[in-house]
């Protein structure tokens, strides 16, 4: 029937490669293609814009216009139909230049038979459908991560209150009846205290990490120095508790969120500090310029990583250690890799298990010039 026919429409000056196309396509069999043609560029358009074919076949020549012309109107005015040039000669350039532009494909005149042209047609069409169907699968992965952003959000947002408030009655209840209920209500009433601090501390990492995904500010100049200095005064206790050493390069300035860059530092030294070694932990803070980046560094002398966890290090809630032996909930490393590719930026780490570890971040260089590194220190004096 005429209506299970493949509506295709030939954009051409010549009515000979009309004809010449027509009689190919007559050629295929058990041909089920219908041919319509328009002879110049503005009555080519308007049938466009119809969306009535599945394919469209362009000449490169079209008067004062090209099919190159043609192809980029089509396109930025929301055509979704596959498009072939047809060019009358090879040319390595204009045939790229199409491809680059969203051409389907291209044919050489006078050089394809109808198998040909048969095949070209049934590859567009069935690249397009695959491109579209990709298209709606990766539109739906970002409502679905948006939801899940959202959930996430909400979720650890609504529990906070609550949650709070479950830690502080029962801190008081551990503080006015211990030792009154007898030795094993003791212990109850302290494992519920360290669990609900623990789900306290969890819950607040998780709205800290889902709030990256949401309202994010402008960019702006952050120089980089003062957001490690914040990020050490952030972490003064720990730091004093252990009496790590932190050092740094003069950092350079970039663009990005302060605050986020601030949590970037602050959560890389958390880590350094945690999981360190006897003695005094030693973390240092450096920057390279590598032409179109920064690449950012943060070394310590702690107890390393082995290699088997390298795919698992910067996954949500992914803990390498003991939580008896090393508190915490598993997110701030998620917490680094998202802050650092919104920027941009990458995020590794290079490590020998009892030698310490480096992790590595990049974020692209801006504009102006700034500053080269240069050696100076920082200890628990900055601290003061």
């Amino acid at each position: 029937m005429e209506s299970e026919r493949i509506p295709l429409l030939l954009v051409d000056d010549d009515e000979d490669d009309h004809i010449i196309v027509r009689d190919l396509l007559n050629e295929i069999p058990n041909n089920k293609f219908a041919l319509d043609w328009s002879s110049n560029y503005g009555e080519a358009l308007e049938v466009i814009r119809s969306g009535k074919h599945l394919v469209y076949l362009l000449d490169y020549r079209l008067g004062e216009h090209t099919g190159l012309d043609l192809l980029n109107e089509a396109l930025s005015q929301g055509c979704q139909a596959p498009m072939i040039l047809l060019t009358g000669r090879g040319d390595n350039e204009v045939d790229a230049e199409a491809l680059r532009m969203g051409a389907a494909d291209y044919l050489i005149k006078g050089q394809f038979d109808a198998s040909l042209l048969e095949r070209s047609i049934r590859y567009a069409m069935k690249h397009k459908s695959v491109e579209n169907e990709l298209r709606k699968v990766v539109a739906e992965l970002k409502r679905s991560n948006r939801d899940l952003e959202q959930f996430a959000y909400v979720a650890s947002h609504d529990m906070k209150e609550p949650l709070n408030m479950v830690v502080s009655y029962l801190q008081l209840l551990e503080k006015r009846y211990h030792g009154t209920l007898g030795q094993e209500a003791d212990e109850f009433i302290e494992y519920a205290v360290q669990n609900a601090m623990r789900m306290q501390n969890l819950v607040s990492d998780l709205l800290r990490y889902s709030r990256l995904g949401a309202g994010d500010k402008p960019f702006e100049s952050v120089d980089c120095g003062e957001a490690l200095k914040l990020a050490i005064q952030n972490l003064r206790l720990p730091i004093t508790e252990s009496g790590a050493e932190v050092t740094s390069d003069n950092l350079p300035t970039v663009q990005g969120e302060k605050g986020q860059i601030v949590q970037l530092f602050q959560n890389l030294l958390s880590n350094a500090i945690k999981f360190r070694c006897e003695g005094t932990p030693r973390v240092h803070v450096g920057a390279r310029n590598k032409d179109d980046h920064w690449l950012f560094y943060c070394t310590d002398n702690g107890i390393g990583i082995k290699p088997e966890y390298a795919d698992r290090l910067f996954i949500i809630f992914q803990r390498l250690h003991n939580r008896a032996e090393y508190p915490g909930t598993g997110i701030g490393l998620a917490i680094c890799k998202r802050i650092v590719e919104r920027h941009g930026g990458r995020i590794w780490f290079e490590s020998q298990p009892g030698k310490g570890t480096t992790f590595y971040f990049t974020i692209p260089t801006q504009a102006e010039p700034v500053k080269k590194a240069k050696s100076s220190a920082m200890s628990r004096a900055d601290l003061s």
